[in-house]
């Protein structure tokens, strides 16, 4: 299969200057629906690579653990807290009420260390109805895994970041299946389903609705490690927001992500680099 490779170059091609009279509000609102309180360290880190992307309102709808987490670390970012179920999740009963607030988003983000409940399953439901450009990542995909019909009964543009196992539930084949041909594999679940689908491995693929297929290889062990997909999936909602097609979000998030992992591995090395480092290292690329 013909793949379009992802470049530093191509990354720069696709990136436009921010205009001088810019403000907040014309770059763009991320809503990000993350983070339970076993996986509070989740939602800081997809916010926090989120606002380095530099969109304008990056703003977090949480657990109270989660919020105080990423309040200690990224204060720019603002916040919508929630009630949490006995299991630490967010509860949908208090998030309902939120809708209306998420409806002034420019995207969506959604799945990092949410947990897996039927009320996170109603909460991803609730949030395709919106319209939005929305990123489904890790336990978001886990949940709509017994019915991915719902991605082609939204109006939403959606934008999906599995990983092998993910794209296992969500496609129905084996790992093995999909390692024979991960090309192949992304462009059919998009074919069938109508979204943006970024397939993560150690070779990364990004299928297109329009029938391209990117290839990126710019990553490396060192983003072996939990957190690393938070951190892209951030990037992809923060450029989402800011008005790049579902498309361009995912080529330039994914650029960015193998370029800051590549410096941050020559300082820190791969065994010891860490995803919550990755998003120091956007400043050096976009100098």
């Amino acid at each position: 299969m013909e793949t379009t490779e992802l470049t530093e170059k191509l990354f720069f091609e696709l990136l436009r200057e921010i205009p001088k009279n810019a403000n907040k509000g014309t770059l763009g609102t991320l809503t990000v629906v993350a983070g339970s309180e076993c996986f509070r360290g989740a939602a800081s880190l997809c916010t926090g690579a989120a606002l380095r992307t530099g969109a304008g309102i990056v703003r977090l709808v949480s657990v109270e653990k989660a919020v105080e987490c990423t309040a200690a670390r990224h204060p720019t970012c603002t916040f919508i807290p929630v009630l949490a179920e006995k299991n630490g999740m967010i509860s949908y009963d208090d998030f309902t009420p939120k809708l209306k607030l998420l409806s002034f988003s420019s995207a969506l983000l959604c799945g990092c260390g949410l947990g897996q409940s039927e009320d996170t399953r109603r909460i991803v439901a609730e949030l395709l109805t919106l319209g939005k450009p929305t990123v489904l990542d890790a336990d978001a995909l886990n949940v709509i895994s017994h019915e991915p019909s719902v991605l082609t009964n939204t109006s939403s543009a959606v934008i999906i970041t599995p990983h092998i196992g993910e794209m296992s539930r969500l496609s129905g084949k084996s790992i093995p299946e999909i390692k024979t041909d991960r090309a192949a594999c992304a462009k059919a679940f998009t074919d069938r389903y109508g979204c943006v689908t970024v397939l993560k491995d150690d070779i990364t693929f990004i299928a297109s609705p329009d029938g391209n297929v990117y290839e990126g290889r710019l990553g490396n062990q060192g983003l072996a490690k939990g957190g690393s997909g938070d951190v892209l999936a951030g990037f992809i909602g923060g450029f989402l927001a800011q008005g790049y097609t579902p498309t361009e979000s995912a080529v330039l998030a994914n650029i960015l992500h193998g370029l800051c992992a590549s410096l941050c591995a020559a300082e820190k090395g791969f065994r010891a680099m860490l995803p919550d480092e990755l998003e120091n290292y956007v400043c050096r690329v976009l100098a």
